[in-house]
């Protein structure tokens, strides 16, 4: 069993914040704002769950930076059940121990690394290099590991067998697993460690307190059997088709193909789900196996639309001195909704419906004219022109759209429909030192400007080092061939840009 403490270098570095920033998890409680979890810099100044937000931030007055972030338990749940998958390397029996916690039943695995110990260290060093610090203990029972793990201190800790009680003598009583109603009770009478409750007689607790008790000491000591429910992760969907002979026709690598696509379609609408990435591996003889990849924006267990992506890239295969035999390998795959089949037509259907044929069109033009070409945009919580969206692969959108937590607010206001990519300077001729220009030259061609809106300044993004110091003076400008221009002026240095046009 280990207990593992989520990384929070990676936090800081995507909030661009110092090493040395605390990072506080905020949840709400009755309408106010408690820390949830707290990051080890935090805790050495006093802070720990329960707190106020506001009694955390007077704690953390002398820190250089803090990052708060809100705390979701939905995400702890999913990254705990996304570690335990990756445990599966050490142990075939991993079950999550919510809400930080694994617990692994590793009977015969430790033989693979000579002892417990080589086997933890081999662990937490895979673990250090992930980014996470963790407690790990290794005994004959559940209890012992879990108290172990827990109340036994840092580092690694291996219990014999047949020494559990030894072991356990030392903790407090909360490391029995125990309701904390039994933990008060003991307390109460001054029974704090479990060596103590050890030493009372059976029968005199079996009186007193819940028989949860007696069965969490039996778990613990080894008179009690427990077992853990392993997390038992999905096979992929592999399709497989070897040949008598080696297949130099392209008809029949067509007919495999179409065939395979067939068989995983089916076997993904047996579990639900549809594929995010599809793999093929075709063995030629006299050369190397082929791979081919298939991406997908949405999950897809249409045969027809999966097959239209395969076939070019089939025909397109060199064979060599024929084809052995195919594999198909659903990489990664995703839940889909049931969908139940109906003779009326109503908004929903249609709308479902609209999101498919969408996400058909996105992968078939990824496919064609490549992942890099098939972009599109998305809002970026910035006010500043250049920065309000960012490009992203239209293969990748509709993932990053249900990671975000909420979409970007969109800037308000007249801008041009046609963006420069880079503000380019011009030479103005002014005719006052707030007011628009004249007349302006762009890219060696004068204009002569007629009318003039604004201006609307623009200040400099203070928490970007790279913009201090730099504030815009916006102007719609129209020149005398009728075109409107944005131009602006940087108030600190005087120069004038040209950012777009209203097409």
């Amino acid at each position: 069993m280990f207990l593992p403490n989520w990384p929070t270098d990676r936090l800081r570095r995507r909030r661009g914040t110092p090493g040395e920033a605390a990072i506080l998890l905020v949840s709400v409680d009755h309408g106010r704002q408690v820390i949830a979890h707290c990051c080890p810099r935090s805790a050495a100044c006093g802070v720990a769950p329960g707190l106020t937000l506001a009694h955390a931030r007077a704690l953390l007055s002398a820190c250089p930076a803090t990052i708060e972030a809100a705390h979701d338990p939905r995400r702890d749940e999913a990254a705990l059940r996304s570690l335990a998958a990756w445990a599966i390397r050490y142990s075939p029996l991993v079950s999550p121990d919510p809400p930080d916690g694994l617990l692994l039943d590793v009977t015969g695995c430790h033989r693979l690394y000579r002892d417990e110990h080589r086997l933890l260290d081999a662990i937490g060093r895979e673990l250090r290099r992930l980014g996470f610090t963790a407690s790990l203990a290794c005994a004959g029972t559940i209890g012992c590991a879990w108290a172990a793990a827990r109340h036994g201190g840092t580092g690694v800790v291996v219990v014999l067998p047949g020494r559990e009680r030894e072991a356990l003598g030392p903790l407090p009583v909360e490391s029995l697993r125990v309701d904390r109603r039994i933990a008060e009770a003991l307390h109460e009478v001054n029974v704090d460690r479990v060596g103590q409750v050890l030493a009372l007689p059976r029968r005199e607790l079996a009186a007193r307190y819940p028989a949860d008790l007696l069965r969490r000491i039996d778990q613990a000591v080894g008179d009690a059997v427990e077992m853990i429910e392993p997390l038992r992760p999905r096979e992929p969907v592999m399709i497989e088709r070897t040949f008598d002979g080696a297949a130099t026709q392209l008809e029949s690598l067509l007919i495999a193909g179409r065939e395979l696509i067939d068989k995983a379609a089916a076997a993904l609408a047996q579990i639900e789900c549809g594929a995010l990435r599809m793999t093929m591996r075709i063995a030629r003889l006299g050369g190397e196996p082929a791979e081919l990849e298939l991406r997908l924006s949405r999950p897809s267990r249409d045969p027809r639309h999966l097959w239209s992506l395969l076939r070019p890239r089939l025909e397109a295969v060199n064979m060599h001195l024929g084809v052995e035999g195919m594999t198909l390998t659903v990489a990664a795959a995703q839940r889909l909704a049931h969908r139940q089949e109906s003779s009326w037509i109503d908004r929903d259907s249609a709308a479902a419906a609209g999101e498919r044929a969408w996400g058909e069109l996105i992968d078939t033009l990824s496919h064609r004219l490549g992942a890099d070409r098939a972009v599109c945009t998305r809002l970026v919580e910035s006010h500043l022109p250049e920065r309000s969206t960012r490009r992203v692969a239209a293969m990748d959108a509709a993932g990053s759209a249900k990671r975000s937590s909420a979409p970007a607010t969109p800037v308000t206001g007249d801008r041009p429909s046609l963006l420069l990519e880079r503000p380019e300077p011009i030479d103005a001729k002014a005719t006052g030192p707030d007011g628009p220009p004249s007349a302006v030259r762009w890219r060696g061609v004068e204009h002569r400007l007629v009318a003039a809106r604004g201006p609307h300044r623009l200040a400099e993004e203070w928490w970007r080092d790279e913009q201090r110091g730099v504030t815009r003076e916006y102007f719609a400008v129209q020149d005398d061939a009728g075109r409107w221009l944005w131009i602006f002026r940087a108030v600190e240095s005087g120069r004038w840009f040209i950012h777009g046009q209203w097409a």
